[in-house]
């Protein structure tokens, strides 16, 4: 007899903007992919901002509270992202990937590296 335990499937948020064309691009190329397409991992779609404990959690994905620029302009931290967007959603850097459980980033929608995070998904399976 043998006991396995189940590996969870890994969630993806997308943070999306349908006005954004490369959001679209790369909605259009997360759900098309195989990896989703065959349920290796969920994908999830947001059109709202991260909360403030998202975004503390992905800056410490990218490396530390400084990069909170990198997800919102002209944030100079997490408390200053979290106002920037309250006041102006569009000052949100979308799109972005983020893999939860990997604590993995993948900023604008870049294909080759969207591709690369989903095959490490893939060979995880």
């Amino acid at each position: 007899m043998s006991f396995r335990f189940h590996k969870q499937i890994p969630i993806l948020s997308l943070f999306h903007r349908a006005n954004v064309p490369q959001s679209v691009n790369a909605l259009k190329f997360l759900r098309d992919h195989p990896v989703i397409q065959k349920q290796m991992a969920t994908l999830e779609v947001s059109t709202n901002p991260p909360t403030r404990t998202q975004l503390e959690t992905i800056t410490q994905y990218l490396g530390g509270g400084y990069t909170a620029s990198k997800l919102v302009e002209g944030a100079k931290g997490v408390d200053d992202a979290v106002k920037i967007v309250a006041e102006d959603a569009s000052k949100l850097n979308v799109p972005f990937l983020v893999e939860w459980e990997g604590g993995k980033v993948v900023l604008g929608g870049d294909k080759d590296r969207l591709e690369h995070l989903l095959e490490e998904i893939r060979k995880a399976a």
